[in-house]
C-alpha cells in the first residue's frame, strides 16, 4: 500500500489517505465547465487590442470601435458592397477630379490626365449631326457647294 499521490506504480494499491488527498485537490480545482448564469460571473475583463477577455460583437458595417467585433454578416456585407463597385483606375480617377458644368467637355492632356474645355453651340450642333452629310451641310459644304476643276480660288495673305 501506498500514501503517496504522485506514485506511477503499477503493482501498489493507494491508501485512502491518498485517495482523499486527490479528491480534495480536485475538488479545488475549477469545473471545465461552467452553468453559471452570465450575471453570476465577474472579474473577468472586457477584451481590447492588447488584452484578452470579453468581446462583444456587431453586426454593424459603419463602426469604427476598435472593442467590438464583427460578425459574418457585418464581413459579408461590406465584402458585398465592395465587390459591386468599380475598380481603383487612374482614369477614372482623373475624370472624377474636374469640377464638371454645363457646356464643358472633358479631354485628355496625357496620360491619366484630363482637362475641360468648352463646347460651344456650333460644336453641340456638329456633335448633333447625324452623318457625315448633314455635318457637310451644316457647314455650307454639301452637294453644289463644291467649286469646278480649274476655277482659282483665292487665298488670303498676311500683310
Amino acid at each position: 500500500l501506498s500514501s503517496d499521490t504522485n506514485s506511477t506504480s503499477e503493482t501498489l494499491a493507494a491508501t485512502p489517505k491518498a485517495v482523499k488527498a486527490a479528491y480534495d485537490l480536485a475538488a479545488g480545482k475549477a469545473p471545465s465547465n461552467h452553468i453559471h448564469p452570465w450575471n453570476q460571473i465577474t472579474g473577468v475583463p472586457t477584451a481590447s487590442l492588447t488584452a484578452k477577455g470579453i468581446t462583444q460583437l456587431s453586426s454593424a458595417t459603419n463602426s469604427t470601435s476598435e472593442v467590438l467585433a464583427a460578425t459574418p454578416k457585418a464581413v459579408k456585407a461590406a465584402y458585398d458592397l465592395a465587390n459591386g463597385k468599380q475598380p481603383e483606375d487612374a482614369t477614372l480617377t482623373a475624370l472624377a477630379g474636374l469640377a464638371t458644368a454645363a457646356d464643358r467637355l472633358p479631354y485628355f492632356t496625357g496620360a491619366d490626365r484630363a482637362a475641360l474645355t468648352t463646347l460651344t453651340a456650333i460644336g453641340r450642333a456638329i456633335i448633333a449631326k447625324g452623318s457625315i452629310k448633314d455635318v457637310l451641310n451644316y457647314l455650307g459644304l454639301g452637294e453644289g457647294s463644291a467649286l469646278p476643276v480649274g476655277v482659282p480660288v483665292p487665298w488670303p495673305t498676311a500683310t
